[in-house]
């Protein structure tokens, strides 16, 4: 993930004609930076929690321990990570400057490809790595905070696209919307008796969701690049 980060990078700044690129580059390279911080910290709380780094054995570990404020704390750093990376509302505030600023062809990368990914991620995460955070029964810890992530996404999302002007910006916010996604998660893995039974259909959901908004940004980088329509709304 961190890799296809870096070529995003340079992606967002490869316009060297427009300062606005390079302004990009950077914005996206901090707070990238940030957020791969926040993962690599709960990574490393899970790790010392479990004693395991694949997934079914950080299941197994939690599975076989109580819920402590550590393992708060570390799912608390993982979903601030994964939020900067798939642009989740209130972490979403580099999205609508690096599409603005970046190539067509490169917001167009980040607003599908590089999302999908994320959220893929995100989702065998929690469904497999954190599925025994929870007692039996009960839903696990972390549903709350997913739904919560989610709400905000579609509204931030939805609200702030309303007005905008510039079709970048536009497709900036959309992609925040999408994150919304997240809120399957809350239905179809917070539950114990769910959780791995319907990991694939929520995979494919955030694929669906991903080849919707690549096919989206696929029209509007032709449009710009054939110069049917302006930037500007």
């Amino acid at each position: 993930l961190e890799l296809a980060s870096i070529a995003l990078y340079l992606l967002a700044g490869f316009d060297k004609a427009r300062p606005e690129s390079a302004e990009a580059a950077l914005k996206y390279f901090l707070f990238g930076a940030v957020a791969a911080a926040f993962l690599l910290f709960g990574f490393s709380l899970l790790y010392g929690l479990t004693g395991a780094l694949d997934l079914p054995g950080i299941a197994r570990g939690l599975a076989a321990q109580p819920a402590s404020p550590l393992l708060l704390v570390a799912v608390v750093m993982v979903l601030v990570g994964f939020g900067f990376k798939a642009a989740a509302a209130p972490f979403h505030l580099w999205a609508p400057d690096v599409y603005q600023g970046a190539p067509a062809p490169a917001a167009a990368l980040i607003a599908s490809a590089a999302k999908l990914a994320g959220l893929a991620f995100f989702l065998r995460l929690l469904g497999s790595g954190l599925s025994g955070s929870g007692a039996d029964g009960e839903p696990a810890p972390w549903t709350g905070a997913v739904a919560i992530l989610a709400v905000l996404s579609l509204l931030v999302g939805n609200i702030a696209a309303l007005g905008q002007g510039n079709v970048r910006r536009l497709l900036a916010y959309s992609a925040v919307a999408h994150a919304g996604v997240l809120r399957v998660m809350r239905r179809h893995l917070g539950m114990p008796d769910t959780r791995i039974a319907n990991l694939g259909g929520c995979e494919f959901t955030v694929r669906a969701s991903g080849g919707a908004v690549d096919i989206t940004a696929g029209d509007i980088v032709d449009l710009f690049e054939h110069g049917e329509i302006g930037e500007e709304l």
